[in-house]
C-alpha cells in the first residue's frame, strides 16, 4: 500500500472503505468541520435532511478506529476530538455513494490565516453546489480549490473575516463533485469534499453553528 502527498499531507492509498448499507444514502447529508483552537479540539457537525436515518463512517487520527455515526432525519449531531500535538487534526468521514469529507490541518495559526470551508447543497438549482470558505485568522491568506473532475484550480486571497463562495455545476459529471482545498501558507492543510449534488428542494436543518466556532 503506497501513499501520495498533497500540500504536505501524506494520504495513504488504502483499500476502499466497506460498502455502507442502503439506508446510509448520502443525499441531504451535510458534514461541517469546525475549528476550536481555544479548547484544542476539532469538531464535526452532521446534519441529515432526508427521511429515516443516515449512517456515516468516521476515522479520527491518531486512534485509527473507524466507527459509525447515525444521524436521524431532520436532526443534527455534533462530535469533537482533542487535537494531536502541535494542534494537528485528521478526520475523515465517509457516506454512501462515494460521499467523502476529509479534514487535515492544524488549529494553531497565530499570526496567519485560519480557514474553514463547507459545501452547501440546499436551495440551489439542480446539479449545482456551493463551496464556501472563510478566513477567521489574523492575517490574509490564499486558498486554492482544485476541482478534481474538471481538472481546474481556482485561487482567491481572503482577508481576515472574509467569506468567498464558488458556485459549481456538476452536470458534466453525472451530478458528482470532488473538490480539494489547500493553502500555501499552511503546510498540511487539506480539506476535501466529494459526493453527488442533492436533489433540488432538499433543505438541510439549520446547523447550530451558523458561524464557524473558531473561538469556542
Amino acid at each position: 500500500m503506497g501513499e501520495m502527498t498533497v500540500s504536505g499531507v501524506a494520504l495513504a492509498r488504502a483499500a476502499p472503505a466497506p460498502r455502507l448499507p442502503a439506508r446510509a444514502a448520502a443525499a441531504g447529508v451535510e458534514v461541517r468541520g469546525l475549528l476550536r483552537p481555544m479548547t484544542a479540539e476539532f469538531a464535526v457537525e452532521f446534519a441529515h435532511a432526508g427521511a429515516g436515518t443516515a449512517l456515516l463512517q468516521v476515522h479520527a487520527a491518531p486512534s485509527g478506529v473507524v466507527r459509525g455515526v447515525i444521524v436521524e432525519g431532520g436532526r443534527t449531531k455534533l462530535e469533537a476530538w482533542p487535537a494531536a500535538p502541535e494542534g494537528r487534526y485528521d478526520v475523515v468521514v465517509r457516506g454512501a455513494d462515494g460521499a467523502l469529507w476529509e479534514f487535515h490541518g492544524a488549529l494553531c495559526a497565530e499570526g496567519g490565516p485560519l480557514f474553514e470551508a463547507h459545501v452547501d447543497q440546499d436551495d440551489l438549482e439542480p446539479g449545482a453546489v456551493c463551496v464556501r470558505v472563510a478566513n477567521f485568522g489574523a492575517e490574509p491568506g490564499e486558498i486554492r480549490v482544485w476541482d478534481r473532475l474538471a481538472a481546474e484550480t481556482s485561487v482567491v486571497r481572503l482577508s481576515p473575516d472574509d467569506v468567498h463562495t464558488w458556485q459549481r455545476r456538476c452536470g458534466r459529471h453525472g451530478g458528482r463533485f470532488d473538490y480539494t482545498l489547500t493553502a500555501p501558507a499552511l503546510p498540511g492543510f487539506l480539506w476535501r469534499f466529494a459526493g453527488r449534488a442533492a436533489a433540488v428542494g432538499a433543505r438541510l436543518p439549520a446547523c447550530r453553528s451558523a458561524r464557524p466556532a473558531v473561538n469556542e
